[in-house]
């Protein structure tokens, strides 16, 4: 996605939240024509930050670079947003897998809302 220009930036709170808005209608509409699962869009401000994030875990990690990979099955951005990190084996919390995660249910149990 682009990045905000500097007229964007000096723009008042009100204009700043309905930019925000577009920006995560644009992010959605782009995954659905792209065909990835809908994960949660971060402003622009944060997808930067995100990045680094990302790049520092997947790195320690030895996952692909790529935080959208389809074959993670795991919202990192919801991640993100949330503060959510890998424990000491570097299992990632099961609350941010996408509903089509291969480890989503474990005897029985749905891991992602911890019900049975």
């Amino acid at each position: 996605m682009p990045e905000k220009n500097q007229e964007q930036a000096d723009l008042s709170q009100e204009d700043e939240e309905l930019l925000d808005q577009v920006w995560d209608r644009v992010a959605e509409e782009e995954r659905k024509k792209k065909g990835k699962k809908l994960l949660k869009a971060l402003k622009p401000k944060e997808e930067a930050s995100f990045k680094k994030w990302y790049e520092g875990h997947a790195t320690a990690l030895k996952l692909s670079l790529d935080p959208d990979d389809p074959r993670h099955h795991y919202d990192y951005r919801a991640a993100f947003r949330a503060g959510a990190k890998p424990d000491k084996d570097g299992h990632w919390p099961s609350k941010y897998k996408t509903p089509d995660h291969p480890n989503r249910f474990i005897d029985g149990v749905d891991t992602i809302s911890d019900i049975k």
